[in-house]
């Protein structure tokens, strides 16, 4: 798994984001709140810190310099001068092995943000999806409310003829309360949720005006979808790399276990005369690096550990997901296929007109198939949601 390719792409959909108010689609959306989200904004600088930081001891040692002074005795009257400039060369650092550690260190901040990014685009497509689910609500409870009215102005016109009486008007009148009553909860419920997604997308606001969810289709093979969602999850790739920088740490403690050499220029100078030379010394580490070599192989132990913790929980947390999703989506045909074959509205509308049925049984009749509409809507919600967090991998 390669966080890089996933933050290259990254880099260029920031680049080409369409403008505010020029959302088409859902993915549209999400282009936007990945370009304006402040906590990627932040995690990006923090992850660039931490890359510093990485590389700060991975050179060498700063040269030495030393100076000493020595007075003589009246006898001898010559004082002695005595510098030194060495350059003390750490063996892990000539190897190269800090800055590979670095750069398996580097990749964790990449794992980290991409997990971050899939978690708040996660977020933000759930919330479109609320918007979509709302918006399709809405409309249905307007077209409910359309068809009440306009039957209301009829009975009116009937009870001023002496063909209808108050109680059919009051049936009217409590059935239209009730349908202005949901309409108003729709709306407050769709408002919260377009607050929720400006605060995701930097404050900037978004206007979700889809009634319609984009087709998906449920992968037929589990297998090969288990392959693409384990190749590009940020969980798995992060606990994958764990295990790589613990390695690189272990050779890294290894190495430390070799002496340092320094290597430099002496000079002596007493009177007249002058002495230069090669300074070498040599540090051997007896102490400094005691357990060391021990601690990285059991963190490294224990970073292989909650790899293989990782894998087994994704793939069962996966293959139940899978299934739910599967179910959902069954469900959500079923009440759709028999609203599409069960709509009576015109009939109902035209048996009240020719006096087939009381006011009662159209108000009834309506009621029905406005529930099994509020059913498929809310199936095919359930059922947007749960594939959106089993193809989270996309995002």
């Amino acid at each position: 798994m390669r966080p890089t390719r996933h933050l290259t792409v990254a880099a260029f959909v920031l680049s080409t984001v369409l403008p505010l108010g020029a959302q088409n689609s859902m993915n549209d959306v999400l282009l936007q709140i990945e370009a304006n989200n402040v906590s990627l904004q932040a995690l990006r600088h923090e992850n660039e810190a931490q890359r510093q930081e990485n590389r700060s001891g991975i050179t060498l040692p700063d040269p030495e310099v030393g100076f000493g002074y020595s007075w003589g005795s009246p006898e001898v009257g010559a004082n002695k001068i005595n510098v030194s400039v060495t350059q003390s060369f750490d063996l892990s650092v000539v190897a190269g092995l800090k800055v590979k550690a670095a750069k398996e260190q580097d990749k964790i901040g990449d794992w980290l943000y991409l997990a971050e990014r899939r978690r708040i685009l996660l977020e933000a497509k759930k919330l479109c999806i609320d918007l979509v689910y709302f918006n399709a609500l809405r409309e249905a409870v307007s077209s409910r409310r359309s068809y009440v009215e306009a039957m209301m102005e009829k009975q009116k016109k009937r009870m001023a003829q002496g063909e209808s009486d108050r109680i059919e008007h009051n049936n009217f009148m409590l059935s239209l309360a009730e349908i202005q009553g949901e309409f108003a909860q729709i709306e407050t419920e769709r408002r919260t949720a377009l607050t929720q997604l400006k605060a995701i997308n930097g404050g900037n606001p978004l206007e979700i005006d889809f009634t319609e969810y984009e087709v998906v289709e449920m992968p037929e093979d589990f297998d090969a979808w288990y392959e693409r969602a384990q190749a590009d999850n940020p969980a798995l790739g992060l606990a994958e790399q764990s295990v790589m920088v613990q390695q690189r740490q272990l050779s890294l403690s290894r190495s430390q276990w070799l002496p340092s050499v320094s290597l430099g220029y002496a000079g002596e100078f007493v009177g007249d005369e002058r002495l230069n030379g090669l300074a070498v010394g040599v540090s051997v580490p007896l102490w400094a690096n005691l357990h060391k070599v021990n601690q990285a192989k059991a963190s490294m132990q224990a970073a292989r550990y909650r790899q293989e913790d990782s894998r087994q929980q994704f793939a069962s947390e996966m293959e139940l997901l899978y299934h739910q999703t599967l179910g959902l989506k069954k469900v959500a045909e079923i009440y759709r296929t028999s609203l599409e074959e069960a709509d009576n509205r015109q009939l109902v509308g035209k048996a009240l007109d020719e006096g087939y049925i009381s006011i009662l049984d159209y108000l009834t009749q309506m009621s029905l198939y406005y529930e099994a509409l509020h059913r498929t809507l809310d199936a095919e919600r359930n059922y947007q949601k749960a594939y959106a967090e089993l193809s989270a991998f996309e995002l």
